[in-house]
């Protein structure tokens, strides 16, 4: 039995849901800056109950124009204290993406306490974009943080089918 099942029947002894009872109940306190009016953007909080991930406004105190190709640090005028064995990641939001607006993917980690700060990057090749105040700009999704021991090594214990074949290694190969 796998130690995920154990947790389910472990949890079924305890009569505890085991996805609502330990993925829940996590905390994330947030500390809203000057530049964040709570009046008229409001707390950050997640659109729909099965969302993995809330939005993060600008609060950029003038219209910034993101010319092609070009890139921007945006403010968004929160902090985060991310309880301990956890992380935030930064991605993009798809309404932006399908318009060529990509946020850098970032990772906030847990020691971290300054305002949280936000990379656009502008793939048109012809087209401006515009970032006004209260704009959603990206999405955080907080992840459980794992810790890797590092060890140097001269060689590695086992070789895969794949070993050191790297970019296009998988794409298939036409005659011709």
């Amino acid at each position: 039995m796998s130690i995920f099942h154990h947790i389910i029947y472990s949890c079924k002894d305890w009569h505890l849901d085991p996805v609502k009872d330990f993925s829940s109940n996590l905390v994330l306190n947030v500390m809203y800056l000057p530049n964040y009016d709570l009046q008229k953007l409001g707390e950050l909080k997640y659109a729909h109950d099965t969302d993995s991930g809330f939005d993060l406004k600008s609060t950029v105190s003038n219209t910034i124009e993101l010319f092609p190709f070009e890139n921007v640090v945006i403010q968004t005028g929160v902090k985060f204290e991310i309880p301990s064995g956890f992380e935030i990641q930064i991605r993009s939001r798809s309404g932006l993406s399908s318009k060529g607006i990509l946020a850098a993917f970032g990772t906030v980690d847990e020691g971290y306490r300054g305002e949280v700060k936000v990379i656009l990057y502008n793939l048109n090749k012809d087209k401006c974009y515009y970032i006004r105040y209260g704009d959603n700009i990206a999405q955080c999704i907080i992840q459980k943080r794992i810790k890797a021991q590092l060890f140097k090594v001269e060689h590695f214990a086992s070789e895969t089918e794949r070993n050191e074949n790297g970019f296009g290694s998988s794409d298939i190969k036409l005659d011709g």
